[in-house]
């Protein structure tokens, strides 16, 4: 490894040298046990999904709201960490939301109402619309663990051709 050296004595060097193998294998090690778990979708079994959850392809009532608004959407698509939907405003990425999602049942004539916390990870205008329309990813960062299974079980009882 080279380092540009400007006024260093032999010890300072090393010191450098020791502090920056030290960073390497700290980072290497950190890449080797945060590897994302793959796992295969079943609609196309040569294909090997990247996301942590398999998400679905689905309009389903959500509330996204914070102290400066209050929007009422639909979701494009869904998983257990997260959401897609399309906003009519601009929401600054790292934004912290609440949210609400009306997530059917199996039945479709009961919903169960899911609040959880949230915060903005992407966002891209589109450019279809005449109108300011924005794609909103949004990560869910505290969700109740029986509302994770709420939409797991919804994204497996409909998940045969709809995955995102």
């Amino acid at each position: 490894m080279q380092l540009a050296i400007n006024n260093l004595n032999s010890s300072n060097v090393t010191i450098a040298i020791a502090n920056t193998s030290a960073i390497k294998t700290a980072i290497k090690h950190s890449k080797r046990n945060n590897k994302k778990k793959r796992i295969k979708m079943p609609h196309n079994k040569n294909k090997i999904e990247k996301r942590r959850a398999p998400r679905i392809k689905k309009n389903i009532p959500i509330k996204i709201k914070n102290i400066d608004f209050d929007i009422v959407t639909e979701t494009k698509n869904i998983s257990c960490n997260g959401a897609y939907c399309q906003v009519d405003r601009y929401l600054a990425p790292l934004t912290k939301i609440k949210t609400r999602i009306l997530v059917p049942s199996k039945t479709k004539e009961k919903h169960y109402c899911i609040d959880c916390e949230g915060v903005v990870v992407r966002v891209e205008k589109n450019e279809n619309d005449l109108e300011d329309q924005y794609n909103v990813a949004i990560y869910f960062e505290q969700i109740n663990k029986s509302d994770i299974a709420k939409i797991n079980r919804f994204i497996k009882d409909r998940s045969s051709t709809n995955y995102a």
